[in-house]
């Protein structure tokens, strides 16, 4: 690949078995789909996103991207099947990375904490975004399962996109609340992320909306600890 190469993307391109980076100046890269991929000595890339949802646990990117992952300090990931690989998964450590951007699938009220493994293997990790991608979720009755204790020295912000006021969506929220020991602000936008680009929101989507807007306040403003800012989109 060219040296003034610097920016990636790979996406629609399903007959791709394998791809090789190396020897450039790449400093980010979307991947989205199901690739085996070959990279060395790309010192500049720091930021890669990596789409095609489950694959990303399935083949074990991480492996293939063993060669630069001290390096990342931006890394998005899209899992829309995470309830099928992620308790067998063993995240690697990310000693650099600052933002971790997850994009999830979250139709049925299955626990996330498994995903704070992840945010545990990034110990300088400055921002937290989750992208709740749902439709007609589903709510399920139990308890609260309580967090493992893990403080965080540096994370400030967290963002919680699609909450919807679930069991799931307060088991995360919390999560940061209770660990994040330099924690600023946590923003909480209830609104549906798969129609977030659409202007037509027809009376039922706000209703439910404005349902969740309420179940987010009424789950966490009381638990919000003094100094931490709760914006509630």
């Amino acid at each position: 690949m060219s040296l003034k190469l610097k920016c990636l993307e790979i996406a629609f391109c399903s007959g791709i078995k394998l791809i090789e980076i190396y020897d450039t100046n790449l400093v980010s890269s979307y991947l989205g789909e199901k690739i085996n991929l070959f990279i060395n000595n790309v010192p500049m890339l720091d930021k890669i996103s990596i789409g095609e949802g489950y694959s990303v646990l399935e083949k074990d990117v991480f492996s293939q991207l063993s060669s630069c992952l001290y390096k990342l300090e931006i890394l998005t990931l899209d899992i829309y099947r995470p309830e099928e690989h992620i308790k067998m998964f063993a995240f690697p450590e990310l000693p650099n990375l600052e933002e971790l951007i997850l994009k999830l699938g979250a139709w049925n009220d299955d626990c996330l904490l498994e995903f704070t493994s992840l945010v545990r293997a990034c110990p300088n990790l400055y921002r937290f975004v989750v992208q709740l991608l749902w439709m007609s979720p589903s709510k399920k009755r139990r308890k609260i399962r309580p967090a493992a204790k893990c403080p965080h020295q540096y994370h400030k912000l967290v963002e919680i996109f699609g909450y919807y006021g679930r069991t799931s969506d307060d088991e995360l929220a919390m999560y940061f609340i209770e660990n994040a020991i330099a924690l600023q602000k946590v923003v909480i936008d209830p609104r549906c992320q798969i129609l977030e680009r659409s202007p037509i929101r027809n009376d039922q989507i706000k209703r439910e909306e404005a349902a969740a807007r309420n179940a987010a306040k009424k789950q966490l403003e009381a638990k919000r600890p003094s100094g931490v800012e709760l914006v509630i989109l």
